[in-house]
C-alpha cells in the first residue's frame, strides 16, 4: 500500500513538473493550501454572524446548537486536513499532525476552564465578560 501511495506521489510530481514549468512540489502545495484554509477560516469566523452574536446581549434558544455545529465544522476541517497529509507526507507526519491538533484542542479547553475560574472568582457578570477579554 505504501509503495502504491509513493508511486502515486511520484507520478503527481512528475505530472506537475512535466505539464508546465511550476517550481512547486506537492509538499509546498500542501503548505499553501494549509495557509489558505487557515486564512479563510479566520475570515469566516471574524465576519460571520457566528462571531458577531457574541457581542449581543440577548441569546437565542438555538445558540448552543449553532455553537456545536460550528465546532463540528472546524474540527472536521482540522481533522480532514490529515487526509492529504497522509497521502503526501506519510503516516508518521499524519500521526504528528493529529497529535498536535489534539494537544492544541486540549490546551484551548484548558484555557476556557481558566477563564471560567477567573471570571467566577472575580464575580464578573456574563454580560461584561467579553469586555474583559478585549
Amino acid at each position: 500500500m505504501k509503495n502504491q501511495l509513493f508511486t502515486i506521489y511520484n507520478r503527481l510530481n512528475i505530472l506537475i513538473a512535466s505539464s508546465f514549468y511550476w517550481p512547486i512540489n506537492l509538499e509546498d502545495l500542501l503548505w499553501i493550501s494549509f495557509i489558505s484554509i487557515v486564512t479563510v477560516g479566520i475570515l469566516i469566523d471574524l465576519f460571520s454572524d457566528h462571531f458577531h452574536r457574541f457581542f449581543k446581549r440577548a441569546k437565542s434558544k438555538d445558540s448552543f446548537k449553532l455553537e456545536i455545529a460550528w465546532t463540528v465544522v472546524w474540527i472536521s476541517v482540522g481533522i480532514g486536513f490529515a487526509i492529504p497529509i497522509h497521502f503526501i507526507l506519510g503516516e508518521t507526519k499524519t500521526i504528528e499532525y493529529i497529535t498536535g491538533y489534539a494537544l492544541e484542542k486540549a490546551l484551548s479547553v484548558d484555557n476556557l476552564m481558566v477563564f471560567v475560574l477567573i471570571f467566577t472568582s472575580l464575580g464578573i457578570s456574563h454580560i461584561l465578560q467579553h469586555r474583559v477579554l478585549m
